[in-house]
């Protein structure tokens, strides 16, 4: 309820309805806001009394202050700080045991015990509520302020804050610095000691290892060693070599000629003194061939035993050869085998020297690296140290520099010379907004409360129920006033008749599109003007050129006789009671295609007949002589009619008026016309009232000066 009652609500008429309501609560609110001014500075003045301190970067080193990018960020954290510890319960309490508190008479007088001792835990939450510091906006300035009733008063409170304030920042910065140097000596004395202590172990590195001439001894060990590899590859290249020619050696007695030997060993054997000896007895008895070769022939036994010897010398001579060549071939072989033998102990003695310096090497490196490790641990620390001298240099010279303390007085208390509270830039606002305020909504709860319908907005807060159209008041119509009930025939350029065609134009697609032909109008209270606003359909569909028979079917109080001037009877009651036939008791009128129904004889009025099959019988006859038919029902609240007729006939339409109706009441109307077998087209709102100067008002002077230039 309450969101759909918001939305209802149209802010341009509550404003001009209520206008002069409001205005005269701006004037009293301010009214009220002087006289509370004036009350209030009499009876409970505020003095409140300040003092300005200045924030500055932190300080980095001697004269060098951070960086501008670390500077905002930790001076807007130092700043809500300090401002947090001048109204800390340290700095508080320590006003409060201070005995200058107690000359602030009128402030303290109510915390003065009867035994004459000082309610030190009731005045801390005084002094709380007194007492504030803030952070100035854009600024590196906090503002310490004090309030009192006497201005003096808040001018020796804030001075004897300001002072504690001091004490503590005083000894926090003397704490810190004593805290830093002693840091500062504890480090040096720790760097002094570890210097010490390195240097004691490079000494018993050298003594333990008798490296005085360290550097000589790595560079004679290295050249040692560097000689030994180099004889290592000449000795394993000599032994691949003999090897190598061991190898064939030893294949050449693995061939199935026999051994091949080289010239150089055919040669030694040749030079032999064996066969050097045998060579030379061929020779002798060659010669001796020769010679008596020509005393005797080649077949003679002299000369055939010469020849025999020649050829056993020859034999004798071979094997010689061969005996000797396999000699110094075996011999030459052993040779080889022994020199590889030499060889080999060489290489493995060469090895084991070579492993001897390599080692000796190692370690004089590794003791080489620890003294330089050493070494640059020495330096490292001997830097570590003069950094930590010049850091305590720089704190002792800090306490000489005028930014050492980063919180400084640029402005000093003094008495105020007017009130803070109350202003009357203050107090006038505020008497104006609360009378406007709890005018404003008593108002807003006044509208949320009232269910009326007031307007066209308020159907839509309804739900599932439709808006057919609004008919504004005729009193308010620029076209004049007179008959409502004629207002479309009467003042055809009028509102209320463009209203009408609107209605029209609405209900014609619903009728059209359900081929519906009878149409009943009812209202919830009597009054709503259901009566008006079917004379004024029938009007107005009859200048559509449609047939169109309006019937009064308001047998309690019927009204359409007098609307058009006519018969009160025979009408709709001798016709369902079957006395009378619809042509006959059909009237004409001076509208073209208008004719009407009138609710009949007195005595014939009986409601229970709109509940028969008779107006079933009565609306299939109207509706084959009439385009349209048009049926005035009673108002719901008062009898049944109207939706019993909404169960015959084809639709249904729910006339209200603004602020008549209440929405609950057209909700209920709804669901009971929607269960009904006619379709239930929606609700049209009556004499709406625009508001003065409102929209509506404007809309309406808009139309009717538009239809009159016409």
């Amino acid at each position: 309820m309450t969101s759909a009652g918001i939305g209802a609500l149209d802010p341009i008429k509550l404003l001009s309805k209520y206008k002069w309501l409001l205005a005269a609560a701006v004037v009293v609110g301010a009214a009220l806001g002087f006289i509370g001014n004036m009350v209030l500075a009499k009876v409970n003045p505020v003095f409140r009394s300040s003092v300005l301190f200045q924030c500055s970067a932190p300080v980095m080193s001697a004269g060098v202050e951070g960086a501008a990018g670390f500077q905002d960020v930790e001076i807007a954290r130092f700043m809500g700080t300090e401002a947090r510890q001048m109204t800390s319960d340290t700095v508080l309490s320590r006003v409060l045991v201070d005995p200058e508190i107690k000359k602030i008479k009128k402030w303290s007088a109510p915390f003065m015990m009867p035994d004459g001792s000082f309610n030190q835990e009731g005045a801390l939450k005084k002094l709380r509520k007194t007492v504030g510091a803030r952070v100035v906006s854009q600024t590196v300035l906090i503002e310490l302020t004090a309030s009192s009733t006497d201005r003096y008063e808040a001018n020796d409170l804030v001075k004897l804050v300001k002072e504690k304030y001091k004490e503590v920042l005083d000894e926090q910065n003397t704490n810190k610095r004593n805290s830093m140097t002693k840091s500062l000596r504890a480090n040096l004395t720790n760097i002094e000691n570890e210097i010490a202590r390195l240097e004691q172990n490079r000494q018993n590195i050298i003594s333990t290892n008798k490296v005085e001439s360290l550097n000589d001894r790595v560079d004679a060990t290295s050249q040692e060693l560097g000689g030994v590899v180099d004889e290592l590859l000449n000795v394993g290249l000599a032994i691949q070599a003999l090897t190598k020619q061991k190898e064939q050696m030893e294949s050449e007695f693995l061939k199935p000629g026999g051994i091949t030997y080289t010239d150089e060993l055919k040669g030694e054997v040749e030079n032999d003194p064996l066969v050097r000896e045998v060579k030379q007895r061929i020779s002798s008895l060659e010669q001796q061939q020769q010679a008596f070769r020509a005393e005797f022939t080649p077949e003679h036994r002299f000369m055939q035993s010469l020849q025999e010897q020649i050829d056993g010398a020859n034999v004798t001579l071979n094997e010689t050869r061969q005996s000797l060549l396999e000699e110094k071939f075996s011999t030459q072989l052993d040779s080889i085998r022994n020199a590889i033998g030499q060889r080999q102990a060489q290489e493995s003695r060469l090895n084991q020297t070579k492993s001897e310096l390599t080692i000796r090497r190692t370690d004089l490196t590794k003791i080489e690296k620890s003294l330089n490790d050493i070494d640059q641990q020495v330096n490292n620390a001997l830097t570590a140290k003069s950094e930590a001298t010049s850091k305590l240099e720089e704190v002792k010279m800090l306490d000489e520099l005028d930014n050492a303390n980063r919180v400084i007085i640029v402005q000093h208390e003094r008495p105020p010379s007017e009130m803070s509270f109350p202003k009357l830039t203050f107090m006038l606002p505020l008497g104006v907004i609360v009378v406007v305020g709890l005018v404003g909504g008593s108002v807003l709860l006044r509208e949320l409360l009232d269910q009326r319908v007031k307007g066209p907005a308020d159907i839509g807060v309804i739900p599932r129920t439709r808006l057919i159209g609004w008919v504004p008041d005729a009193s308010q119509d620029p076209a004049g006033q007179g008959t409502v009930e004629t207002a479309f025939r009467d003042r055809p350029k009028g509102a209320v008749a463009e209203s009408y065609r609107q209605i029209r134009y609405a209900i014609t697609k619903r009728l059209e599109g359900g081929a519906h032909k009878s149409l009943v109008v009812m209202s919830g209270i009597p009054g709503s003007g259901a009566t008006a606003t079917v004379a004024n359909l029938g009007l107005a569909f009859a200048a559509t050129e449609k047939r169109v028979l309006v019937a009064d079917a308001n047998l309690r109080r019927p009204g359409i006789h007098r609307v058009f001037g006519l018969q009160e009877s025979p009408g709709l009651a001798d016709v369902l009671a079957g006395t009378v036939a619809l042509a006959d008791a059909v009237q004409s009128t001076s509208t073209p295609n208008l004719w009407v129904l009138t609710a009949g004889t007195k005595d014939a009025r009986i409601p229970e007949r709109l509940s028969n099959e008779a107006v079933s019988t009565f609306l299939a006859e109207a509706k084959t002589r009439y385009d349209l038919v048009l049926l005035d029902a009673p108002p719901a609240i008062v009898a049944g009619d109207g939706t019993s007729l909404a169960h015959r006939c084809d639709a249904a339409i729910l006339v209200v008026k603004a602020f008549g109706e209440k929405r609950g009441l057209v909700a209920r109307v709804r669901n009971e016309l929607s269960d009904m077998k006619g379709e239930f087209l929606g609700v049209i709102v009556n004499s709406v009232k625009a508001s003065a100067g409102g929209y509506l008002k404007g809309n309406f002077k808009a139309a009717q000066e538009y239809q009159n230039q016409a």
